[in-house]
Protein backbone atom coordinates (compact mmCIF):
# COMPACT_ATOMS: atom_id res chain seq x y z
CA UNK A 1 0.00 0.00 0.00
CA UNK A 2 0.90 2.90 -1.31
CA UNK A 3 0.04 5.73 0.87
CA UNK A 4 0.48 10.20 0.00
CA UNK A 5 2.91 11.26 2.30
CA UNK A 6 0.61 13.24 4.27
CA UNK A 7 -1.70 10.29 5.16
CA UNK A 8 1.19 8.46 6.02
CA UNK A 9 1.45 10.50 9.50
CA UNK A 10 1.68 9.11 11.80
CA UNK A 11 -0.15 6.05 11.21
CA UNK A 12 2.72 3.60 9.48
CA UNK A 13 4.87 4.40 12.95
CA UNK A 14 2.17 3.74 15.04
CA UNK A 15 0.90 0.46 13.30
CA UNK A 16 4.91 -0.75 13.53
CA UNK A 17 5.23 0.12 17.10
CA UNK A 18 2.01 -2.01 18.30
CA UNK A 19 3.52 -4.57 15.92
CA UNK A 20 6.75 -4.85 17.98
CA UNK A 21 5.87 -3.32 21.23
CA UNK A 22 2.82 -4.69 23.90
CA UNK A 23 0.51 -1.71 24.73
CA UNK A 24 0.05 -0.62 28.30
CA UNK A 25 -2.20 2.07 27.68
CA UNK A 26 -3.53 4.27 24.31
CA UNK A 27 -5.43 7.27 24.74
CA UNK A 28 -7.25 8.64 21.61
CA UNK A 29 -7.99 12.01 22.59
CA UNK A 30 -7.58 15.07 24.62
CA UNK A 31 -9.10 17.63 27.08
CA UNK A 32 -7.32 20.24 25.73
CA UNK A 33 -9.29 21.90 22.83
CA UNK A 34 -6.16 22.87 21.35
CA UNK A 35 -5.68 19.84 20.00
CA UNK A 36 -7.49 18.82 16.69
CA UNK A 37 -6.18 15.12 17.19
CA UNK A 38 -4.15 13.89 20.27
CA UNK A 39 -2.80 9.92 20.96
CA UNK A 40 -0.71 8.79 23.74
CA UNK A 41 0.90 5.43 23.63
CA UNK A 42 2.47 3.80 26.23
CA UNK A 43 4.15 0.68 25.93
CA UNK A 44 4.68 -1.90 28.75
CA UNK A 45 8.96 -1.93 27.80
CA UNK A 46 8.79 1.58 28.61
CA UNK A 47 8.66 3.22 24.99
CA UNK A 48 6.30 5.82 24.58
CA UNK A 49 4.38 7.37 21.96
CA UNK A 50 2.64 10.76 21.56
CA UNK A 51 1.37 12.46 18.60
CA UNK A 52 -0.41 16.09 18.67
CA UNK A 53 -2.48 17.47 15.51
CA UNK A 54 -3.46 21.14 15.96
CA UNK A 55 -4.24 23.95 13.73
CA UNK A 56 -0.86 24.97 12.26
CA UNK A 57 0.92 21.97 12.66
CA UNK A 58 1.56 18.31 13.56
CA UNK A 59 4.21 17.01 16.45
CA UNK A 60 4.93 13.48 17.12
CA UNK A 61 7.10 12.58 20.43
CA UNK A 62 8.75 9.10 20.46
CA UNK A 63 10.85 8.32 23.55
CA UNK A 64 12.43 4.83 23.85
CA UNK A 65 14.45 3.09 26.89
CA UNK A 66 18.00 2.55 25.96
CA UNK A 67 17.83 -0.94 27.19
CA UNK A 68 14.69 -1.25 24.12
CA UNK A 69 16.87 0.25 20.80
CA UNK A 70 20.28 1.23 19.71
CA UNK A 71 20.61 4.77 18.30
CA UNK A 72 21.71 2.73 15.11
CA UNK A 73 18.21 0.92 14.90
CA UNK A 74 16.58 4.12 15.94
CA UNK A 75 17.79 6.13 12.95
CA UNK A 76 17.15 3.61 10.69
CA UNK A 77 13.24 3.88 12.29
CA UNK A 78 13.67 7.35 11.41
CA UNK A 79 15.23 6.74 7.95
CA UNK A 80 11.89 4.23 7.40
CA UNK A 81 9.20 6.61 9.38
CA UNK A 82 10.40 9.79 7.24
CA UNK A 83 12.28 9.24 4.14
CA UNK A 84 11.88 12.38 2.95
CA UNK A 85 14.56 13.72 5.52
CA UNK A 86 17.12 11.44 3.80
CA UNK A 87 16.90 12.10 0.25
CA UNK A 88 20.47 14.12 -0.39
CA UNK A 89 19.39 15.83 2.58
CA UNK A 90 20.32 13.57 5.69
CA UNK A 91 22.81 13.82 8.48
CA UNK A 92 25.17 10.59 8.13
CA UNK A 93 24.91 8.10 10.71
CA UNK A 94 27.89 8.83 13.47
CA UNK A 95 27.86 6.04 16.42
CA UNK A 96 30.01 8.28 18.57
CA UNK A 97 27.55 11.60 17.69
CA UNK A 98 24.06 10.02 18.51
CA UNK A 99 21.92 12.76 17.31
CA UNK A 100 20.93 14.01 14.04
CA UNK A 101 18.79 16.77 13.43
CA UNK A 102 17.24 18.01 10.08
CA UNK A 103 14.90 20.87 9.65
CA UNK A 104 13.76 21.95 6.03
CA UNK A 105 11.70 24.81 6.80
CA UNK A 106 8.55 23.76 7.55
CA UNK A 107 9.07 20.44 8.98
CA UNK A 108 11.99 19.02 11.32
CA UNK A 109 12.97 15.59 12.45
CA UNK A 110 15.25 15.14 15.64
CA UNK A 111 16.63 11.92 16.68
CA UNK A 112 19.22 12.27 20.01
CA UNK A 113 20.20 10.06 23.26
CA UNK A 114 19.09 12.04 26.18
CA UNK A 115 20.16 10.45 29.87
CA UNK A 116 18.87 7.08 29.94
CA UNK A 117 16.66 7.41 26.64
CA UNK A 118 16.39 7.87 22.87
CA UNK A 119 14.33 10.58 21.47
CA UNK A 120 12.73 10.91 18.03
CA UNK A 121 10.56 14.05 17.09
CA UNK A 122 8.82 15.01 14.37
CA UNK A 123 7.50 18.51 13.47
CA UNK A 124 5.46 19.79 10.64
CA UNK A 125 4.06 24.02 10.57
CA UNK A 126 1.50 24.49 8.41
Amino acid sequence: MDLPKQARYPHELVDYLKSVYKVKSDTDKSSDPIYIEYRSIEFTNGVSYESKSYEGGVSVNVNFPTKVITFQELYLLGRLAYPEFFEGKGCAYKAENMACEIDDGLASLEMKKSGDNYLMFFGLAD
